[in-house]
């Protein structure tokens, strides 16, 4: 899980952690897995290569919240998620 704190966001902190975090995945070929994306992170995934696989519907006490599953296959390269 990634967090900047309101304080920093919107300023590229968010865009440099995901850049070393992805260079660390392709030079090992990981992909990576992001389990309860938010809608305000959609953005930093989808421009970083992250496909989205599925959506995870919450309710709590009256209130509805969409969470996403996401995924950048090893290398950053597109996976084939159709199985």
């Amino acid at each position: 899980m990634m967090v900047v704190h309101p304080d920093y966001q919107k300023r590229g902190v968010g865009s440099a952690l995901m850049a070393t975090v992805l260079q660390l995945a392709d030079s090992t070929n990981t992909p990576v897995f992001i389990r309860d994306a938010t809608p305000a992170g959609m953005p930093l995934y989808t421009s970083n290569g992250f496909k989205q696989v599925d959506t995870l519907h919450f309710e709590y006490k009256g209130e509805v919240a969409d969470m996403y599953t996401l995924v950048r296959g090893a290398g950053g390269k597109d996976n084939d998620t159709s199985e």
